[in-house]
């Protein structure tokens, strides 16, 4: 038998160790179809405890931030070719 809120523990914890490495204020892109997942396993809470101050999803062209100084910029996304190019636009544009 699988015990899913085992397996959701485990998520939460090895985002928590990634998102720990970087101190400091963060922004988070995310790809849009991890959206779900990713509220299964944290809050609101779980990211302003690790400094994250702003999240966009993943879109093609540059980030729309201008609201001040950040430190790291987190991109969670699924290995698509795509979302690469996404990622491409937003740090080249």
């Amino acid at each position: 038998m699988v015990h899913f809120g085992a397996l959701g523990d485990l998520a939460r914890r090895e985002l928590a160790a990634c998102l720990d490495k970087y101190t400091g204020k963060k922004i988070i892109v995310w790809d849009k179809a991890l959206e779900g997942p990713l509220d299964l396993i944290t809050g609101k809470q779980f990211f302003k405890d690790r400094e994250v101050v702003k999240f966009f999803p993943l879109q093609s062209g540059q980030l729309p931030y201008s609201g001040g100084q950040v430190d790291y910029i987190v991109f969670i996304t699924r290995p698509e070719v795509a979302n690469m190019d996404k990622i491409s636009d937003n740090v080249i544009g």
